[in-house]
């Protein structure tokens, strides 16, 4: 079996030695000779590999360079209102070094937690949007994992208690919606507030009507108990079965991205260029323009089979009539 291999191979090498001289014969061979030792097979396995994980790290890397540009776009902001920035393009460009390192920490977090970093980063973005400052966001994101890992509560938990968190921070008071949407997603807000100001129930609600609780020192009190109650829980569970698992699964996901990551970069300017060729106007008027007449054309083929049609239908009924049993 080995020689008779062998003996194709040279033999559809020598019939490609003219110019182009029996080429399709000697790539038949060469073919058979692939199948017959599984070859073909082999290669194919690996370009669909290789394209499945190309695909997936592009848009690995896609998100990660929108959650990139989001991240900027909030420390811009903060660089703002805090006054260290007077417009948006000087802040971006200030905190263009910090939303790498915030990029790094999501990145870190969910690694060491069994969340995803989208999770992990929508949590963050939230916390920030709803008037947070960086390291308020970060606190409160940290805890938001340990608190929904330790409960068995999923991505969407840190999102509610993120988002009810925030909404007390923007109205600057508390309200029994929050604390519902607190209640709701699992954290005993009622309870660690009646701890904290030292308060009943009756009293804590009245307090509440009368806008006499301190939103920020609530928040605190919340934020404190969660991290002294859970604190580490998802670490800890990233060294269990089914968090290494998921580590090992955004581990894979990250490394993908990182092996690629130059060949997109250098891709992009390509592909701008391709992009603004093709939205260019006189590009889709000569679409348009393309389109009318190939319109054209279908219309007339259209009805010229209908026409073909409908005489092959008028010379076969006869004889068709004619052939019916009376």
């Amino acid at each position: 079996m080995p020689d008779y291999k062998l003996r194709i191979f040279v033999e559809g090498i020598d019939q490609a030695s003219g110019v182009l001289k029996g080429v399709g014969s000697a790539l038949g061979d060469i073919g058979k000779v692939a199948a017959g030792v599984g070859i073909a097979g082999i290669l194919g396995s690996a370009t669909r590999g290789l394209m499945e994980m190309a695909g997936g790290a592009l848009d690995s890397y896609a998100a990660y360079e929108r959650l990139g540009l989001s991240l900027n776009s909030l420390a811009a902001k903060e660089a703002i209102l805090t006054g260290q920035a007077s417009t948006m393009q000087e802040a971006m460009a200030m905190t263009s070094g910090k939303s790498k390192e915030l990029l790094d920490w999501v990145q870190k977090l969910a690694i060491e937690s069994p969340f995803r970093q989208e999770d992990v980063s929508s949590a963050f973005r939230l916390s920030m949007a709803l008037g947070f400052n960086t390291a308020e966001a970060q606190r409160l994101t940290k805890a938001m994992v340990d608190f929904s890992t330790a409960t068995g509560a999923g991505g969407e938990s840190i999102e509610r208690v993120s988002r009810a968190l925030g909404q007390m921070k923007t109205k600057g008071k508390l309200s029994a919606e929050e604390m519902l949407q607190l209640s709701e997603a699992g954290v005993d807000a009622n309870a660690i507030l009646m701890r904290a100001f030292d308060m009943t129930g009756p009293q804590l609600f009245e307090a509440m009507k009368k806008g006499a609780i301190d939103v920020n020192a609530a928040i605190e009190a919340i934020v404190s108990e969660m991290e002294k109650l859970y604190g580490g829980a998802a670490k800890n569970s990233a060294e269990s079965m089914g968090g290494l698992l998921s580590t090992l699964s955004e581990i894979g996901e990250i490394s993908s991205r990182n092996l690629m990551t130059g060949v997109f970069q250098s891709a992009q300017p390509y592909i701008a260029a391709i992009s603004s060729f093709l939205t260019a106007p006189e590009f889709q008027a000569g679409l348009t323009a393309f389109g009318a007449v190939l319109g054209t054309f279908t219309t007339e083929g259209l009805e010229s089979a209908a026409g073909a049609i409908q005489r092959m239908s008028d010379a076969v009924t006869p004889l068709l009539d004619a052939q019916a049993p009376p």
